[in-house]
């Protein structure tokens, strides 16, 4: 009879060893997440405040199915924002806007400039900071820091003019060479 509550007793605490350590090893994965979410979230200092956005200037992002590009239209600029200490300018392409802001604050990770009545708000959200990407009013611009790493396109000359325009300003071009 001793026999068997020996082994009873063997395999009780094996059993007891197993449990115990895969506990312990569930609260290392547990700590590693915590650790984890901790190193995601220490990015936040990194991001530009808003003082650091000022006099920056962004260029909207068109994305394409296989890359992202800044599109140059026919005759008109690339849509533009430039932040002031106390405005906002946009360039729309062929129009611009210069809008007045009375506060400006940090929320959730965005830079929330208010506007004075009548105007429009701008919400400015960094999505890559690597790249220079951020959101602003749910449109993907490039910031001026970052915008010689993205491919540039010119709209073709003959989707905009006749054919005749476009060889006289293909030879004009050439003359200012």
């Amino acid at each position: 009879m001793k026999k068997p509550k020996k082994k009873n007793l063997v395999f009780f605490t094996m059993i007891v060893i197993v449990l115990c350590s895969c506990n312990q090893k569930k609260r290392q994965d547990n700590h590693k997440i915590i650790n984890k979410k901790t190193i995601d979230l220490s990015i936040i200092k990194d991001l530009p405040n808003i003082k650091d956005i000022y006099n920056m200037a962004f260029y909207k992002v068109t994305q394409t199915d296989s890359i992202d590009i800044i599109f140059h239209y026919c005759d008109a600029n690339v849509n533009t924002i430039k932040v002031y200490r106390d405005s906002i300018w946009e360039d729309f392409g062929q129009e611009s806007y210069t809008m007045s802001y009375s506060v400006s604050k940090v929320i959730n990770n965005k830079i929330i400039f208010l506007s004075n009545p009548n105007q429009r708000d701008f919400t400015f959200e960094i999505l890559d900071i690597q790249k220079g990407y951020w959101e602003i009013n749910n449109k993907i611009y490039i910031d001026s820091l970052k915008i010689n790493t993205i491919t540039h396109y010119e709209q073709p000359c003959i989707e905009c003019w006749d054919e005749d325009d476009c060889a006289e300003m293909e030879r004009r071009k050439k003359l200012e060479n």
